[in-house]
């Protein structure tokens, strides 16, 4: 805060706790260690999407992926689950519990930095068969992301979603497949979980372009940007 931000006492900031709330504190004292100020206001966090998404990117390289984790924050992805499919260029469990840390703190300064009021949950990886039954049980939508789909747009999904029975509660998975894309396998054990496969349109997207174009589709046509 001293050395980067150049607070300075009596200056105003806005502080997070991780449970949706922002405070908006005067700094009283201020070290180069340390800080303490007074809450002078509470509020919601009016960063924080009032509906659930849930990211479901298949493992890839870490640069990537890393990038997803970042910029799909900052959009206001709520938790990321990543996935093992038959393409994913990344399956070593190992290799990937090397990198949780240092995932972790990407969510938490991409939630700062956004103002978020709560830093996205990062699951631990799961296999794909695993994760299309447990999304089934978990999400009232689950969005397919595929480049074989032709008619059946994000937006129509989501539309038809809103004024289901089934409302918007418990949130919506959105599944991006690895670089080579999600087998056929994959795309038919997806729809006979009752996942929805949509398209973004008729160019083929990089999957971290998909990643952060379907999250803010979804999220805009739930009136949730902003």
């Amino acid at each position: 805060m001293s050395r980067v931000l150049h607070v300075r006492l009596n200056e105003r900031v806005i502080v997070l706790d991780n449970t949706g709330l922002e405070f908006v504190v005067r700094i009283e004292t201020l070290e180069p260690d340390s800080a303490q100020g007074v809450i002078e206001k509470q509020n919601q966090a009016a960063a924080e999407p009032a509906v659930t998404v849930v990211l479901f990117p298949a493992l890839c390289q870490r640069e990537k992926f890393e990038w997803i984790l970042q910029k799909c924050t900052e959009i206001g992805v709520s938790a990321f689950h990543p996935i093992r499919t038959a393409r994913s260029l990344v399956t070593n469990p190992a290799e990937v519990a090397l990198k949780y840390d240092r995932w972790q703190r990407i969510l938490q300064e991409a939630a700062e930095q956004s103002g978020r009021g709560r830093i996205p949950v990062l699951y631990p990886p799961l296999n794909y068969p695993e994760a299309i039954l447990q999304a089934a049980g978990s999400y009232s939508l689950n969005l397919f992301l595929w480049e074989g789909e032709k008619h059946s747009s994000l937006s129509d999904a989501v539309q038809a979603w809103k004024s289901s029975p089934a409302g918007i509660g418990s949130g919506i998975g959105l599944w991006i497949g690895p670089e080579g894309g999600f087998t056929a396998e994959e795309v038919s054990a997806a729809v006979n979980a009752g996942a929805v496969p949509v398209t973004l349109g008729s160019r083929i997207l990089r999957m971290e372009t998909a990643a952060m174009v379907g999250a803010a589709l979804v999220l805009h046509d739930l009136s949730q940007m902003g």
